[in-house]
């Protein structure tokens, strides 16, 4: 990865909630020489549905979005059953 001496972006980052976009944005970064290769991280609210990313200035930007969810369903029956049976061979019975 090259690095230019002359990097000055401003970065805006907004997100939606149930498709309504939030009135200020989450985070504004400004990036320059000093600080570009560091990894900005931001996390959103679990009711995101989109993410903005608004960027003015000199310099190039790469931005990641990771999305990830978990839906409990409940199961319908079950995977497995596991049933223990205990068997004493002997004169006494521990239990």
């Amino acid at each position: 990865m090259t690095h230019k001496p002359d990097i000055n972006l401003q970065v805006e980052v907004s997100h939606f909630e149930n498709e309504q976009l939030v009135s200020q944005p989450d985070n504004h970064v400004v990036i320059t020489s000093n600080n570009a290769a560091l990894l900005h991280e931001i996390i959103f609210p679990p009711n995101t549905t989109h993410v903005q990313v608004k960027t003015t200035g000199t310099g190039t930007l790469y931005t990641q979005v990771s999305w990830s969810y978990h839906v409990n369903k409940p199961r319908s029956k079950k995977d497995f059953e596991i049933r223990v049976i205990k068997r004493w061979k002997g004169f006494r019975n521990p239990g």
